[in-house]
This record gives C-alpha cells, structure tokens and sequence, in this order.
C-alpha cells in the first residue's frame, strides 16, 4: 500500500504509523506553485481487518498527530473493548506482543533509554519501537507502565552532570508530548538507581538519594527552579494523567503536596532508597 499526504506546512521529522509499527517514508517533495509539501510512504497491508493510519509531525521533541485516515475503530472502541476484559493484576516486564492473555486484562512494564531514542543500530529501545509496543499493548487492553532510562546501565544522568541532567528532562519532555503513548498509564523514573548495574557508566559519580531527588522535584535548589523531572513536563503533557507530583522532599520527612496548577509528574521511585520519606 501507498500513503500519500499533502499539506500546506512544511513539517520536520514526520512520521506515518499503521497500526503503531512505522511505515517506510518514500520521500517527499515541494510544490512551489500550490504552496504545498507532499510525502509518501509504503507499507504491507495489516491482517486486520481495518488499520489505523496516523500522521504525526515534530516527532523530534514529541509525535503530535496532524492527520488520521479513520479505517479502524475509534479509540473510545477499543477502551470500551478493553473494559469488557477480566481485571487481573498480571504483571511481566517486556511482555511478548504474541501473548494470548486468555481476555484478562494485566499490566506490561516497558523501557526506554534517553542515549537510544532515535539509534538506528539498536532500534529496540527507541522511542518509535517504544510507541509500536504501547499500541500493541492498548489493542490487547493491556495498561503500560514506562521506565524511562538514561542508557545502557546507567539509570540516570550521573550525580552533578547538569549537562547530562538537561538532556535527560529535555528527554522527559519529549516522551510526555509524544501522543503515541498518551495511553500510557504512568512512567518511571529510573529503575533501581541504588544497584551496583545502574552506575557502570560512572562509578565515581554515583546515583546517591540526594541526587534522585534532586533529578526528581528539585531537592535542595529554589523552588523556582525549573529543571527537574516534575517541572519539565509541559502542562498539556500530563494534563489527562494522574499523579503524586511532590516537591521539597527532603531525607528525613515525606515531601509536601505539589500545589502548582501547572505541574505534571511522573511516577517515580522516590522511597526506593532506605531513608527518604517514611
């Protein structure tokens, strides 16, 4: 099958999604005299019965849909198809997209690494391979939870590497605008930052309490510090997300409620270490 989209703007990185899974972006082409782009991509034509086509632009900073050929059911269809499933609480990390889950509906955790989002060699881990799993997950009544990593055994950005720290919240922003995984139920800050595993990228810098927290709500900076995962979320990001948001914590006393409008968070593993909260 072809897909060919014309439009009067002239898009970066775009993206055309069948299903969830990429298709093959054929090229693209200006036309001056109607003032108009026009892309086309390819793809093999889906066993179901009706695909879903999806045109998304930005995806740089975060997929945002621009066009739909409405050729499967709508979304409203398929959660009210996913209510119809047994509530379970199954639970698997990388769940295999092939698994008949028998009508029960259960949990999948997922991952994705800041320093593979858009590798070509391990595509595995990219946020497009990330998206096509949540789709296959949602189709499947499945909830999502997300971890989202700095890379390959490093959780997060190495303590006091600010510059590593901006690029991991720009790539919060990222996964929080991307509407390929509105359906995602909430992410995860990190995964197990106290192990040993989680630091190999730089031991003599290690992941302390201290540090999460400050990676998290801004422990220990001005409230009005914006660069910490809590306040980089943009409002529309999470606005249909609920969540815990908390800022101030400190190691000897839970945090005080986030009473910002504006603020949207992420599930995090904040008490995971002994000694912060109670």
């Amino acid at each position: 099958m072809t897909v060919v989209v014309t439009d009067r703007q002239p898009w970066s990185h775009v993206l055309l999604t069948v299903n969830g899974e990429p298709a093959l972006l054929q090229g693209w082409e200006e036309q001056p005299l109607l003032n108009t782009w026009t892309w086309s991509w390819n793809f093999a034509m889906p066993a179901s019965a009706s695909p879903e086509v999806l045109f998304y632009v930005d995806c740089l900073t975060g997929c945002r849909t621009r066009g739909r050929l409405v050729l499967a059911a709508s979304e409203q269809e398929v959660v009210e198809a996913a209510d119809d499933l047994r509530a379970t609480k199954l639970c698997t990390v990388m769940a295999d997209p092939e698994r008949n889950w028998h009508n029960r509906s259960g949990w999948v955790v997922d991952i994705t690494y800041m320093k593979l989002a858009d590798d070509r060699q391990d595509s595995y881990w990219s946020v497009d391979a990330l998206a096509a799993r949540v789709a296959a997950a949602a189709r499947q009544g499945l909830r999502v939870l997300a971890r989202k990593l700095d890379a390959h055994q490093q959780t997060l950005p190495p303590a006091q590497d600010y510059i590593a720290l901006s690029d991991y919240l720009a790539f919060v922003r990222r996964l929080a605008t991307d509407e390929r995984l509105r359906t995602i139920d909430a992410f995860i800050v990190g995964s197990g930052p106290n192990a040993n595993s989680s630091n190999q990228l730089a031991p003599d810098r290690l992941i302390s309490p201290e540090w999460y927290a400050r990676v998290f709500n801004g422990y220990g900076e001005p409230v009005d510090h914006q660069d910490n995962v809590c306040s980089t979320d943009p409002a529309r990001s999470l606005a249909q997300r609920k969540c815990s948001c908390r800022r101030r914590a400190t190691l000897d006393r839970r945090p005080e409620p986030c009473t910002r409008r504006a603020h949207r968070c992420t599930v995090a593993q904040l008490y995971e270490y002994a000694g912060v909260g109670n």
